[in-house]
């Protein structure tokens, strides 16, 4: 019988007609791989694969058979996340996510406090990278995602918006900079200055809402050295390679090390929440309806 595991080898093995580097994506051995494609082989009656001395090409047959069948692993993942966010529908269970920049505390305690006003509901948070933000909202692993960069294409009459509130940014510089004595500076000034950035692992660059601030402000940042994480970027900051951009409320001036300038005119990002089709409207608006108040009355 034809199963998605043997069609799951074939599929990874085919990609680069290379049974070890397959092995190696799934998890499992050579001999493994070689015997579930051997078994669907024989299941079809036909030679998937020209098996050379000192490499592997598709048959006809192999050619179609990936051709045709190359997007069904994100087609049966797409699918199982799907039926996974209508069970969550059906259970009262809302998955939301949370981008790490965002001001997480705040939008926590917002959510918990409207959960106790709809005990008949249920609430998953997480924090996560935007990337992975963005592809879970897409593959419906998310109901709403809570950030501050939502202007991709692809999102373009897919999902619902709403303005949440703005978050103030500000510099944290290390004790030892010569920074460190002014109370404000306006980013324009800081064009001389070395910053530390923090970017997305799959991505590698500035990111776009940070890299449009300071176009605003009329240069292009001098980095000297980007980062993959929060804990990285205080650390490198901390040492003195630059300054970096943070959420004015993130607390991290609490550090010996480290101090905050804040921004003057004042700098803010808009944070966004986007909901798809499983939320209830109704429900949707009265979340960011609470997140709104809450927002409001911390300020």
């Amino acid at each position: 019988m034809v199963t998605l595991l043997k069609l799951s080898y074939f599929l990874e093995a085919a990609k680069d007609c290379n049974f070890s580097e397959a092995a190696k994506r799934l998890f499992t051995t050579q001999p493994s791989v070689s015997k579930q494609i051997a078994l669907l082989e024989k299941e079809l009656g036909t030679e998937l694969f020209i098996r050379g001395k000192q490499r592997l090409s598709l048959t006809k047959a192999g050619s179609y058979l990936y051709d045709e069948l190359k997007n069904l692993p994100e087609k049966v993942r797409a699918t199982c996340d799907q039926a996974a966010a209508i069970g969550r529908q059906d259970r009262g269970c809302i998955s939301i996510g949370i981008f790490r920049r965002v001001a997480g505390y705040k939008v926590h305690v917002a959510i918990l406090d409207y959960a106790k006003q709809r005990p008949e509901l249920s609430f998953e948070t997480e924090r996560d990278d935007y990337n992975s933000l963005c592809k879970g909202l897409l593959e419906s692993r998310y109901d709403m995602i809570i950030t501050d960069e939502v202007d991709l294409p692809v999102f373009e009459g897919q999902f619902s918006r709403r303005k949440l509130f703005d978050t103030p940014l500000a510099l944290i510089v290390s004790t030892d900079s010569h920074l460190a004595k002014r109370g404000s500076i306006p980013l324009s000034a800081m064009e001389k200055e070395p910053f530390v950035v923090q970017v997305p692992r799959e991505v590698g660059s500035c990111s776009d809402q940070i890299e449009a601030l300071f176009k605003r402000a009329g240069f292009k940042p001098r980095i000297a050295r980007t980062v993959y994480s929060l804990e990285s970027l205080f650390l490198y900051t901390s040492l003195n390679e630059g300054a970096a951009m943070v959420e004015e409320n993130n607390g991290v001036i609490s550090s010996p090390n480290l101090t905050m300038v804040r921004l003057d005119p004042p700098v803010s990002l808009p944070i966004y929440a986007l909901w798809n089709e499983n939320v209830n409207s109704a429900t949707a608006r009265d979340i960011t309806d609470w997140i709104i108040r809450a927002a409001g009355k911390s300020e």
